[in-house]
């Protein structure tokens, strides 16, 4: 499984994929803008995200082999 973040400013997006790109999850969360809400607020918005997705499809966070996230805020 693969997911792919895509962060905000004010919400973000995950979709969760097999190597194939055939779609399991999605879900929608809060900032990941690490300026905007704080570095431990981002943690545990990013757990959520995971969590979400992962439970949308049963299966466990650790079966992710591997992500992509883009957030606002991190050229900074």
């Amino acid at each position: 499984m693969i997911f792919g973040i895509d962060g905000g400013g004010t919400n973000s997006r995950i979709r969760l994929e097999d190597e194939k790109g055939n779609l399991f999850a999605e879900a929608i969360g809060s900032s990941t803008n690490i300026y905007s809400v704080g570095a431990k607020t981002v943690e545990y918005n990013l757990k959520n995200l995971i969590q979400s997705a992962c439970g949308k499809c049963k299966i466990e966070p650790i079966e992710i082999s591997s992500c992509c996230i883009g957030s606002a805020g991190l050229d900074r």
